[in-house]
């Protein structure tokens, strides 16, 4: 049986006519012939040109679905020569899933902040309206707390996990991923500059720098979507 590298198993993404391969548990399947996998995309959530073996364990079959069709070979194991021995503490943060659990909290508290900002801002005829401003500004402090953690425990996971890769997927959460922390620890800095805002005067610098949050989070959610779902 042959090896085909990673970069083959990539380039075979089932797109302008090139065959749709897939690596599950180490081999590499050609599901060209499957309608289910027509332009390599398979119900618009899974992509050839992967390895789908994390992404079988939540699909709705088992591996006899893609083991009917051809094996083509075993893909090449990533850096196999040059692999990192992987410390107990990556381990650790690995088993746990860390990474998944902890990136939830900025992803949802970077998206409520604006929209809590905005409300201050947008209605003013309600009394418990005026605490949005502070809610905001706590959840902003907090999104900017929990994406250090998230960051750190992502940039394990990219290098114990999936082999220090330079997918497209990747590269576009490390340049993000410190935007955001940056631009989060400016915003706090800039709102505790400010002190307490009053909503008659609409301090719209400060409320676009929130709104920036919330469309780089959306951008890390579909890079970080497209590792968990197999598309490069």
């Amino acid at each position: 049986m042959p090896t085909i590298s990673r970069e083959e198993l990539e380039q075979n993404d089932g797109r302008e006519g090139k065959p749709a391969f897939v690596a599950v548990n180490g081999e590499v399947y050609d599901l060209s012939a499957s309608q289910l996998w027509k332009d390599g995309s398979h119900m618009g959530a899974h992509y050839a040109g992967c390895d789908l073996t994390e992404a079988l364990t939540r699909a709705p079959h088992g591996i006899e679905a893609v083991e009917k069709y051809q094996k083509v070979g075993e893909v090449e194991v990533a850096n196999h020569e040059n692999a990192p021995a992987i410390p107990w503490w990556a381990t650790t943060i690995l088993s746990l899933r860390s990474h998944q659990m902890l990136i939830h909290f900025p992803q949802a508290l970077f998206v409520l902040a604006p929209i809590f900002l905005t409300i201050f801002y947008a209605v003013k005829s309600m009394d418990f309206v005026s605490d949005f401003e502070r809610t905001a500004f706590f959840l902003m402090i907090t999104g900017f707390l929990s994406a250090i953690p998230a960051a750190i425990t992502g940039v394990v996971h990219w290098r114990y996990k999936f082999g220090g890769t330079s997918r497209l997927a990747f590269k576009i959460k490390f340049l993000l991923s410190p935007i955001l922390i940056l631009l989060a620890a400016v915003t706090v800095g800039v709102h505790i500059g400010k002190g307490r805002l009053s909503s008659d005067e609409v301090s719209m610098g400060l409320l676009i720098l929130y709104w920036i949050h919330f469309f780089i989070v959306i951008a890390l959610g579909k890079a970080g979507g497209n590792i968990a779902f197999g598309r490069k």
